[in-house]
């Protein structure tokens, strides 16, 4: 399902009908996004497959692990080397839920950051938007409306956070030297849910663009929200196929060329 609204593609991708796993005393979630673009990737987790062929560009619904911490393996899709693109250890909190992005650090290489997905209630009537910085890209200043929204994002765990009225926003990301990196977007908020726009790509490739991930805000805060939500009863084992579904809401915003600068 496709809906244009304010310049912005909205791409459903709906699941088979399989509820995500909630999160218990022993468990925890983990959402990963994948930010590397041209990376057809397997993602192995303590030496089980977790996703095969994970397409870029592209989310999973949360998925369960007990809590604690595992070794993460992404190696790329159809190679016989058994060198991994990526190795890290992760920890998976108690009845948490993370994000764990896949992206690349500022000089081009692919990295792993995790982001806590938990927080406090979004007041009623108002979104609340989550700008990350996951690209190959330098120290960057993201604008809301033509203004600073946050500090200026060097890529890793920093991120801006705020709670906002619902409706149309423009979003831009400029230089710390105020150069423009990448064109205002129009991004659509809805009332009561959490986006969250991740900056992929490369800036000296010319491919920097968002990913974004919306969810319901009273999932993030631990509500339950029936048997669709994050906080759905049990289900089949953690990692299994039924849980590894694409069942996110996606901006597919429009790739947008950015210049060599920076």
């Amino acid at each position: 399902m496709r809906v244009v609204a304010g310049g912005v593609a909205l791409l459903a991708v709906l699941s088979s009908g399989a509820p995500a796993l909630a999160a218990t005393s022993t468990t925890g979630q983990v959402v990963i996004v994948h930010g590397v673009r041209g990376l057809v990737a397997n993602v192995d987790v303590d030496g089980n497959r977790a996703l095969s062929a994970f397409q870029p560009e592209r989310t999973t619904d949360p998925l369960t692990l007990t809590a604690g911490t595992h070794t993460v393996v992404v190696r790329r899709a159809n190679d016989a080397s058994t060198t991994p693109v990526l190795q890290r250890t992760v920890t998976v909190p108690a009845a948490g839920l993370v994000a764990a992005a896949v992206g690349l650090t500022s000089d081009g290489k692919p990295s792993l950051t995790l982001f806590n997905e938990r927080g406090a209630a979004v007041p009623a009537g108002k979104a609340r938007l989550i700008v990350r910085h996951i690209a190959a890209a330098p120290t960057v200043q993201v604008t809301l409306d033509g203004r600073p929204y946050g500090a200026e994002l060097s890529g890793g765990p920093q991120q801006s956070i705020s709670d906002l009225a619902a409706g149309n926003h423009a979003v831009a990301v400029m230089g710390a030297d105020g150069t423009p990196v990448l064109a205002s977007q129009n991004v659509p908020l809805r009332a009561g849910s959490v986006t969250t726009i991740y900056l992929i790509g490369s800036a000296t490739e010319g491919t920097l663009t968002w990913l974004a991930r919306v969810s319901d805000a009273r999932a993030l805060a631990g509500v339950p929200t029936g048997t669709g939500g994050l906080a759905a009863t049990s289900g089949p084992a953690p990692w299994s196929a039924a849980a590894l579904v694409l069942a996110v809401l996606l901006l597919a915003l429009p790739t947008l060329r950015a210049r060599r600068r920076r």
